[in-house]
């Protein structure tokens, strides 16, 4: 082959010099060699054309190079393109130009190849071209003589790939090895410390590397401290500090990099990177060419970094870092492996502790120990087992029978069962057992056991413990007849509780009932008084009563909820119109500000709702001489079980010393306790209030300054209604886009007007005063966007209600707004004053949704012509339910023996505008219901013949293939459980006594709308 290639290189070089090259191969086919070696045969120029194209396309690089001069005389075009100089350039050169290698071993080369003859000589060098870079190149070079001198003819081939891999594969070999190394230190090091070094030293002396360290930072520092470091500069490097800061110049190096991405930082170049500018001055003393900061994560944490250095640039491409990664996960693994010694042999120590202990507490304790061996079912027992019986041990060695003989016989077979299937189920033995002792005491003893199995899963053995507890169930049977004793006394308190409240509530429904009946016919202002007084300390006996009787049972654990679908705002609101009755006559305003997003419908108990809110407004009444009680209730929590309410009552009261907060909520405590006080009452409404509160898994609290009111908030649960069909009903279509205008001087009540308003859909603008309510409305007019609807509050200063509406109706461009005036002070006869002034509608405060949207619907369905010329009526509250009853008059049955409440509730039940028969006892009532005349019916539970539980399972037996007729309880009976016996017996709602005449109009409201038109009696034909 190279004899070929230096024929073919003669025969190029020959073209290439063309006239000269002729002369050449006449000259050398006269002449010899020196030596004898070969001179170039002779050629025609064509063929030396033609070879000469044959090589300068060869992928190898040829040169010829005059051994005198040391100077090229040629060169192929694949040299020219290699090494970028031109052919020109080329012949102006040398080979030392090319090649990294001294003069006097190129020459020395150059002789070998003469001497080698035919044979020629190989070698490697690195060749460097003209754009500075250099590569890895195989010479192999023959000498030819030509024209009485030696031209060495050079075949340069490009081998960096080849030298590439195989360094690479070199150094992958290196890394093996130190990991192999790590691997058996990790086998042999018993601590972090130890491990650390041996992998510093595995990867110096196994990977040939200059150095190697592990840096570990500190608890709580920016530095990382090298805590094992091996190969140059060792001694110099342990225990320095590093910066793992990335703000600092030296923690965006390779450590600090490599712990905070968690990922390999290599600098293959390392004298020539920015990173490591701040130890360049040290590496190049060092001889330190390449670097690799490898981190150690464990658990998805930095814990340390492997650094490593190398004496050869590019020591770590992508394999070796790999590899070395796989070494650093062996370490963590290996760290990961010492703390688990570590934790074995604490667990071990702790075991052998315990062990000694349980040894130890064994022979001390006063428990029997006993084991039955599964095989051969011989048992054995210890010394303090046959001491409890008043036997030896070896009575009970054996098949054990002596141990079953001398228990109960029923206790006997149950402990063999329960043996039979711990063997079978591997389930506990725990069983108390009864036993004659040898001096014949029948006594108790709890047996326990367990099954212990053999590797294969054999049944090895049962053991465990017997203990006497004869003691124990003295005090147990001794606890159980006192248990029994405190319920039946218990039970005879509260049947007593019971018997109290019928007693006493069913006088008392006479007299208040009765007294507001009276209230109701035309007296004299003495008579008047009287009457008023009667009934307001009726009321006080009322409250007292039944704050003695809730307190009873709260103490007596009666107190319970009454869970049913309830609408809070419905409630809320009714309590503010309660409260507004006492709070007018005191010249208050009262405020219900409800939140837009509380639920229609939710599960809980809507008289304790009430009761805990009429306490704590009464409270803010009572305590208040001017200014306002408002109540608040909003949602703070809304989940899938249903939603939190936040209720708050705030007055401008007189406040509440710091020093006596803490004790309001405490039974027969008041902030005022002297007998001098202006305030009565018995001190228990409050801690009936927070039983109330917790019962509906809620807080109560009070915030308050003195002299400047308080504010009683407290928390309430309500479930997800189940009759989620039953919601409020959608705001009239036909308000939604109509224009109000609110004019009031309180910003609560605008407050609260707004957020009603806006549940309509309606467009309302507030004014805060007289000048500004006319002013909008003139540009509003202007503007051809005229108010068809105004709200005027009464009580303003400067300009009140009145005077306002009169200014309004006077004025042309205003005329077209319906007037509704909404006060908290009303008077007898101040609707028809109104109603003479022009006044579309009159209502009292707070106002409810349902009255302020039916008053709207009722107003806006005229021409406000019709009031301004007064030959339409005024529209006021009581309009408003003399419509609704129109609407619908419906027809209940009363159920009642006594003849006082008979007159009460007829009385009550006419005024609120529906139709009332009587019947006297429970027989009559189911024969009154077989007419079918009654949408609805209330029933007493305690009457004569039949009482009402009994009387309603009657109806509700005959009822099949009848509309359901609701049936609501009236009872005297206020104790905890009534409610449940009446539900039981079919009945659909509760009522106590005394009759709330506001109570018994929301029931009766409830009931006959929930049972809607398909409810209507079907009336038997006469005859």
């Amino acid at each position: 082959m190279l004899a070929l290639l230096s024929y073919l290189l003669a025969a190029a070089a020959g073209a290439a010099i063309a006239a000269a090259v002729l002369s050449v191969r006449r000259r050398a086919l006269s002449s010899k060699a020196p030596g004898g070696e070969q001179a170039v045969p002779t050629q025609s120029l064509a063929e030396l054309q033609r070879f000469r194209a044959v090589v300068d396309i060869c992928v190898d690089s040829i040169y010829m190079v005059d051994r005198e001069t040391m100077k090229f005389v040629d060169a192929t075009a694949t040299a020219s393109s290699r090494t970028g100089y031109s052919r020109e350039e080329l012949l102006q050169m040398g080979p030392l130009d090319l090649l990294k290698v001294s003069r006097e071993d190129l020459i020395s080369s150059y002789d070998e190849a003469i001497a080698a003859g035919v044979q020629g000589v190989r070698s490697e060098s690195t060749g460097r071209f003209k754009d500075g870079s250099e590569s890895f190149v195989e010479l192999n070079r023959q000498a030819v003589w030509i024209d009485g001198r030696w031209i060495i003819v050079t075949i340069s081939r490009d081998i960096s790939a080849r030298k590439i891999a195989e360094r690479s594969a070199q150094r992958f070999a290196r890394m093996f090895a130190a990991l192999s190394d790590t691997n058996e230190a990790i086998m042999r090091v018993s601590s972090p410390e130890d491990l650390y070094q041996r992998v510093c030293e595995a990867a110096v002396h196994g990977g040939r590397l200059l150095a190697a360290s592990i840096c570990m930072p500190g608890e709580h520092s920016a530095d990382a401290q090298i805590v094992a470091v091996a190969g140059t500069g060792a001694e110099k490097l342990r225990d320095v500090r590093l910066s793992i800061d990335g703000s600092t110049a030296e923690g965006r190096g390779l450590v600090g990099t490599a712990f905070r991405t968690q990922t390999p930082c290599v600098s293959n170049d390392f004298l020539n990177d920015a990173r490591t500018a701040h130890w360049h001055e040290a590496a190049r003393q060092a001889g330190i060419a390449a670097g690799a900061a490898l981190p150690l994560v464990q658990h998805g944490r930095a814990i340390g970094v492997l650094l490593l250095y190398s004496a050869e640039q590019n020591a770590f491409d992508d394999e070796v870092v790999q590899l070395l990664m796989h070494m650093g996960r062996n370490v963590v693994f290996a760290l990961d492996n010492i703390k688990r010694e570590a934790q074995r042999k604490i667990a071990e120590g702790q075991l052998r502790a315990a062990d000694a202990r349980l040894k130890r507490a064994t022979r001390g304790a006063n428990d029997g120990l006993w084991e039955l061996d599964v095989p051969s079912r011989e048992m054995w027992v210890s010394e303090h087992f046959a001491e409890m019986f008043g036997y030896e041990q070896q009575d009970f060695l054996g098949k054990g029978e002596k141990f079953f003989n001398i228990l109960h016989a029923e206790d006997a077979a149950r402990l063999r069962d329960a043996m039979e299937r711990t063997i079978r189920e591997d389930v506990l033995v725990d069983m108390e057992v009864r036993a004659k002792t040898r001096a014949g005491e029948s006594r108790w003893y709890r047996v326990r056991g367990a099954l212990e199995r053999s590797a294969d899963g054999a049944p090895l053995t049962v053991s465990g413990s017997q203990r006497d507890i004869t003691q124990r169930q003295q005090y147990a049977l001794a606890l159980l007849e006192a248990t029994e004793t405190a319920a039946a006394a218990n039970k005879a308190k509260s049947q007593f509780l019971a018997n109290m409240s019928h007693e006493i509530r069913t006088p008392m429904n006479g007299v208040i009932g009765m007294i507001e009946l009276l209230l109701e016919t035309p007296l004299n202002p003495m008579q008047l008084d009287y009457a008023e007084t009667v009934r307001d300390s009726a009321a006080a006996l009322l409250t007292v009563i039944n704050d003695i009787l809730d307190f009873s049972k709260v103490e007596a654990g009666k107190l319970d909820l009454e869970m049913l679908d309830m609408d809070v705002r419905d409630t809320v609101e009714d309590v503010a119109r309660l409260l507004a009755i006492q709070a007018h006559a005191k010249g208050l305003e009262v405020i219900a500000l409800l939140d837009p997003s509380l639920p229609d419908l939710v599960r809980g108990d809507a008289g304790r709702l009430r009761q805990v809110m009429l306490n704590l407004g009464g409270n803010a009444v009572k305590f208040t001489q001017k200014g306002e009680v408002s109540i608040e209730c909003k949602v703070v929590q809304k989940d899938e079980r249903g939603v939190m309410v936040r209720c708050e009552v705030r007055d401008t009261g007189m406040g509440i010393p710091a020093s006596r907060i803490d004790a309001l909520f405490k039974a027969f405590t008041q902030v005022d306790p002297s007998t001098t006080r202006r305030f009565g009452g018995t001190g228990l409404g409050l801690s009936i209030v927070k039983r109330l509160v917790e019962l509906m898994d809620g807080e109560v609290g009070v915030s308050s300054e003195e002299g400047a009111g308080s504010t009683f908030w407290f928390t309430a649960r309500f479930g997800v209604a189940q009759d989620s069909a039953k919601v409020r009903p959608a705001p009239p279509i036909a308000l939604r886009g109509q224009r109000i205008i609110i004019v009031d001087d309180n910003m609560t009540n605008r407050k609260v007007l707004m957020g009603q308003l806006s549940l309509c859909g309606m467009e309302a603008v507030c004014a805060s005063s007289a000048d500004e309510a006319l002013s909008l409305m003139r540009h509003a007019a202007a503007a051809r966007r005229p108010f068809e609807v105004a709200l005027l509050d009464h009580q303003m200063p400067g300009c009140d209600g009145a005077t306002l509406g009169k200014t309004i109706l006077a004025e042309n461009g205003l005329s077209g707004a319906r007037l509704i005036l909404l006060t908290s002070s009303g008077q007898r006869g101040d609707g028809r004053m109104f109603s003479e002034l022009g006044f579309a509608g009159y209502l009292l405060k707070p106002v409810t949704h349902r009255d302020l949207t039916d008053c709207l619907m009722m107003v806006l369905g005229t021409q406000a012509e019709g009031w301004r010329m007064a030959t339409q009526p005024i529209v006021t509250r009581h309009a408003l339910r003399s419509q609704r009853v129109r609407e619908a008059q419906h027809h209940v049955l009363l159920a009642e023996d006594n003849v006082v409440n008979q007159k009460v509730a007829c009385r009550i039940l006419e005024k609120l505008g529906y139709r009332v028969d009587v019947a006297g006892d429970g027989q009559a009532a189911f024969e009154a219901w077989q007419s079918g005349r009654y949408h609805l019916i209330l029933m007493d539970c305690q009457m004569p013949v039949m009482d009402g539980y009994e009387t309603t399972r009657k109806i509700r037996e005959h009822e099949s293939g009848r509309k359901r007729i609701p049936i609501i309880a009236l009872t005297a009976h206020a104790m905890k459980g009534a409610d449940n016996e009446c539900r039981a017996a079919g009945m659909d709602d509760y009522l106590s006594k005394p009759i709330d005449r506001e109570q018994l109009e929301q029931s009766l409201h409830r009931w006959l709308n929930e049972a809607g038109g398909d409810s209507a009696p079907q009336e038997k034909a006469a005859g």
